[in-house]
């Protein structure tokens, strides 16, 4: 008995020293399995998970050996997958030239039923091909089936095959897939002797790295633009391998405020379909996908409207990676009409190898003029503030965001508390302000919104302080300088939060004042309600917020909507707050995040998103003090940092980001009410 127990521990030293020598194969570790036994009565079971290859492959143009490329996960009935080698015994490296029918082979896997290997293409290449066969070594004996499956779907299976049959060369199509998984069964029977090769595992015609920034003329030709390239994309075939669904379209229109690094030809021509090509309502109409290195990038949709005269004629959603990213996109509704040119940025975040931009008809055909992907950069370093044109009058408490290039400015305190309906536009990239069409109402503390071109003002407090609450809901056309009323908000509300998230827009938060004597507060509100964009009357109610408050900020990041600092009723000595949370719509749950680095309050208008952080700017801290920090919040760390402070101290400015420069204006201290605007950039 001794004895035995003796050999079985020597035994299982070699397992160990076998399994040890195995690990110098991309990164292997053993695991369980119920694989039936080779002829020595054990299991020899095998499996490999590296985390570093869970990015697409990095392939060159061309044709690509598999053997030569990481797996992300593989598993193996009789020890470790061997490298170009055959699988021989249960040790890692045992093996020896993989050999089918007499036929040696430099590269391959040698595998052992059940057997299988995941790689992540990320629909890089057209083709996958190779031999398949039982290997020599264990002669006519073995019984197996090979498959072959990509993105879950079965695209080969080879019938049984023994160490008799004639050798197997398999070609599948891999075209847009990304994920490619090779699979050995065992026919079931066992797997005693399954000893299976993949001989010169090979992807064809896979393509070449993208360069980035990739400019593509949707529906033209490749051309040059102020010295910056666009490559051309006129037919499937004719568009890098890009495009699948659609096809070109121009016609020769005049198009007004083309949009660098676009000219105008970019905007004559577009990539369209839907309608035409008979896809159903609710489906994709075509499709871009192009193979970039995994991370975070900016995508520039180009727009013109070439041949619809009306709102509603074309309507379509956008996805990128799988999101919707652009709901319910009217061109001529969001251009403000025909033949004038319109970009969308967006932000997209690759894990699989490949950037997926769908288009999905609504109504008629989807289209694009334009795609520019640019690698989304975070500057560092500190931000530098430039002193620009004051605006036509000072206020603080306003409403405001930008549009299209300019910072819209409503309402506010203009002197002593005294409210006004005057309203301004900064216009950035000429550094003027213009006078707009006057409020509806003089309104202080309204919670912000933007939809397209159209700019939403909710609740808030009228008149001369101390005010009322309203639930008013009123709508700033930038395009036709007017106003029009919206459904109200169930209750009225001041200083409340809103956001716009896909077609919806969520309001949150918020106080009251009592009607009877309007220096108290009555109390704040957690409630949360929701407006459907596209139709909707009245609004609904949604999840709660945790800490109810006023004064706050809301961002949209990432699918998520974020509540930020704030105040308890009207105490600025003690009552600001530096709470975080966000509310992801699918749960209708809030999740409390990092808190701020101070209590903040009075920042409804001067919180923004920037290079995919949330930005804060200036506003009121404990007792009553106003400050100048600008503080950035990362969703990814879920941390907090600094940001170089503005100039000066303010109590709610209105800022928004204009291009790749953030825009701050008025605000207020104890000695006055502001004009001053700046710019910031890194």
């Amino acid at each position: 008995m001794k004895t035995q127990i003796r050999i079985h521990r020597l035994f299982q030293v070699g397992l160990l020293l076998a399994g040890l020598a195995a690990c110098t194969q991309q990164g292997i570790s053993q695991t369980a399995d119920t694989a039936q036994p080779e002829p020595d009565g054990l299991n020899h079971p095998w499996a490999d998970t590296p985390g570093a290859a869970l990015s697409a492959l990095a392939l060159a143009p061309g044709s690509n050996s598999l053997s030569a490329q990481p797996w992300t996960a593989a598993s193996n009935g009789w020890g470790p997958i061997e490298i170009d080698r055959s699988v021989n015994g249960y040790g890692g490296g045992d093996g020896k030239t993989l050999t089918l029918a007499g036929k040696t082979y430099a590269h391959g896997f040698g595998a052992h039923a059940n057997s299988s290997m995941t790689f992540n293409l990320g629909a890089q290449c057209a083709s996958f091909t190779s031999d398949i066969g039982v290997d020599d070594e264990v002669g006519d004996r073995g019984s197996v089936v090979f498959q072959v499956y990509g993105d879950g779907s079965k695209l080969y299976d080879s019938g049984v095959m023994t160490g008799a049959s004639a050798t197997k060369t398999l070609t599948v199509s891999v075209a847009g897939v990304k994920e490619l998984k090779l699979v050995v069964t065992d026919s079931g029977n066992g797997n005693t002797n399954d000893h299976a090769d993949w001989a010169s595992p090979t992807l064809l015609n896979c393509a070449a790295p993208t360069t980035l920034p990739l400019r593509i003329n949707t529906g033209g030709p490749a051309q040059t633009v102020n010295g910056v390239s666009w490559v051309g994309c006129t037919g499937p075939s004719a568009c890098g391998g890009y495009v699948t669904g659609g096809f070109a379209y121009g016609e020769n229109r005049s198009i007004s405020g083309a949009v660098a690094p676009a000219n105008q030809t970019i905007y004559q021509t577009e990539w369209t379909g839907g309608a035409t090509t008979n896809i159903p309502v609710g489906s994709t109409a075509f499709e871009f996908r192009i193979p970039v290195p995994n991370g975070s990038y900016q995508v520039r949709l180009h727009f013109a409207e070439l041949n619809k005269a009306a709102i509603g004629a074309r309507v379509f959603d956008v996805k990128i990676e799988g999101t919707a990213a652009l709901t319910s996109f009217d061109v001529f509704k969001e251009a403000g009409g025909a033949q004038k040119a319109i970009v969308r940025t967006l932000d997209a975040t690759v894990s699989d190898g490949t950037l997926t931009i769908a288009f999905v008809r609504r109504v008629e055909n989807a289209k694009i003029s334009g795609i520019e992907i640019l690698p989304a950069t975070t500057p560092s370093g500190p931000l530098t503030w430039t002193e620009r044109a004051p605006a036509l009058q000072p206020v603080s408490e306003a409403q405001g965001a930008a549009v299209n290039g300019v910072l819209y400015v409503f309402g506010g305190f203009n002197k002593d508390l005294h409210t006004t309906a005057k309203s301004q536009a900064y216009d950035a990239a000429n550094n003027r302000w213009s006078s707009v069409h006057d409020m509806p109402e003089q309104i202080t503390h309204g919670a912000v919104a933007v939809d397209g071109t159209t700019i939403y003002i909710a609740g808030g407090f009228v008149g001369t302080h101390p005010g009322p609450q309203t639930s008013h809901v009123w709508k700033y056309n930038t395009l036709t300088d007017t106003w029009s009323a919206g459904p109200p908000l169930p209750a009225a509300r001041g200083a409340g939060a809103m956001v716009r998230l896909g077609r919806e827009l969520h309001f949150f938060g918020g106080t009251e004042r009592d009607l009877n004597d309007l220096d108290i507060y009555r109390r704040d509100a957690s409630e949360h309600w929701v407006l459907n964009l596209d139709g909707g009357t009245t609004w609904t109610t949604a999840a709660p917020m945790p800490n109810a408050r006023n004064h706050m900020a809301g961002a949209v990041l990432n699918g998520l909507i974020y509540a930020i600092g704030g105040q308890h009723l009207g105490d600025e000595q003690a009552g600001e707050q530096a709470d975080v949370q966000s509310y992801d719509p699918a749960t209708n749950t809030w999740t409390t995040r990092a808190s701020m680095p101070r209590p903040v309050g009075h920042i409804n208008s001067s919180t923004l998103v920037w290079n995919g952080r949330i930005v804060v700017i200036a506003g009121v801290t404990l007792k009553s003090l106003e400050i100048a920090n600008v503080t950035q919040y990362d969703p990814a760390s879920n941390a907090w940092t600094e940001l170089t402070p503005l100039p000066a101290a303010r109590q709610s400015p209105i800022a928004d980001l204009i291009g790749t420069q953030v825009v701050v204006t008025t605000g207020s201290l104890p000695s006055g009410v502001f004009t001053t605007t700046w710019t910031g950039e890194r």
